[in-house]
Parts: structure tokens; C-alpha cells; sequence
């Protein structure tokens, strides 16, 4: 039998001071409900936890011990002339209703960019592949098979 933790709280995020006393985990406190998107996507991304909606204008962001362990898939949305709709595509993947920024479609060609994870524990991002789509392709595909992972390509052209 294994005993142990195998879930814990990253961060909190809330607009609503008043339902939230946390001393166990960071706190975020956003002004207003893209605020707290935009906190709730920076803090999944940088720990690669799952955001959860708990009501009350609150979010919670879980690392997961079977996320740790297996990363079921890696999906990535690809563009050669339409950033927006590859960012689009991802946002709405990962369900967030956060407005798109300038900065957010300003990618420089043939990089990743990690958007986070989505309910079932894929990892999802997004790459400018700036010219030729079949030696892209070649490279994840070949990356894919040396690191034994599992890769979905979304390409919005």
C-alpha cells in the first residue's frame, strides 16, 4: 500500500479577499477576473500545476502526483502565418477566457512556447514554425521517438 501525499496546492488566486485565509500555500490577490486569468496562467505555466475554478472568484492551482509522473501527451498547435489562431486554438484547449495580448502572439519562429496543461494532463504550446512545415514536423517527430513521448501536432494553417 502507498501512503503519502500525492496532490498539493501551489498557489491560490482570488478576487474575493474575504473566502480565501490561506497560511499553507501563496496567495494571489487580482484585482479583477483577467487579472486573475492572467495570474492563474503564469503560475500553471511556470510549475506546470493544473488550475481548478473553486466558485467564489477563486482558483487554485494543484500540483498532481500522477502528472509528475506521466505527461500523457504533448500537444502542440502550430502556425506558419497565423500566430493568433494557434494562441486561440490553445486558449480555448485550455479553456481560459483570457484576452489575447500583442506580446501573446508575438512568437519568435521555431520556439515553443508552453501554455500549460489541460484537464487531462496534456502539455500544450504553441510554435511559429516561420517556413518549412516538413522539416518542423521531422524535428518533433524525431525528438518525439528519441524521448519516447507522445505528440499531437495542430497545425492552424
Amino acid at each position: 500500500m502507498e501512503i503519502g501525499i500525492k496532490d498539493f496546492i501551489i498557489a491560490i488566486i482570488t478576487t474575493n479577499r474575504d473566502f480565501v485565509d490561506s497560511s499553507t500555500a501563496p496567495l494571489f490577490i487580482a484585482e479583477n477576473e483577467e487579472d486573475k486569468e492572467r495570474i492563474a496562467l503564469l503560475v500553471s505555466k511556470t510549475t506546470m500545476g493544473m488550475v481548478h475554478d473553486i466558485g467564489h472568484g477563486t482558483y487554485i492551482i494543484v500540483k498532481h502526483w500522477y502528472l509528475m509522473k506521466v505527461i500523457v501527451l504533448k500537444i502542440i498547435y502550430t502556425t506558419k502565418k497565423d500566430n493568433y489562431a494557434a494562441v486561440k486554438a490553445a486558449y480555448t484547449h485550455l479553456q481560459l477566457n483570457q484576452e489575447i495580448s500583442e506580446q501573446d502572439i508575438n512568437m519568435e519562429p521555431m520556439r515553443f512556447y508552453y501554455l500549460g496543461l489541460d484537464r487531462d494532463g496534456n502539455e500544450i504550446y504553441v510554435i511559429n514554425y516561420y517556413k518549412d512545415k516538413h522539416i518542423y514536423k521531422n524535428i518533433v517527430e524525431g525528438l518525439a521517438r528519441i524521448y519516447e513521448d507522445n505528440v499531437l501536432i495542430v497545425d492552424m494553417d
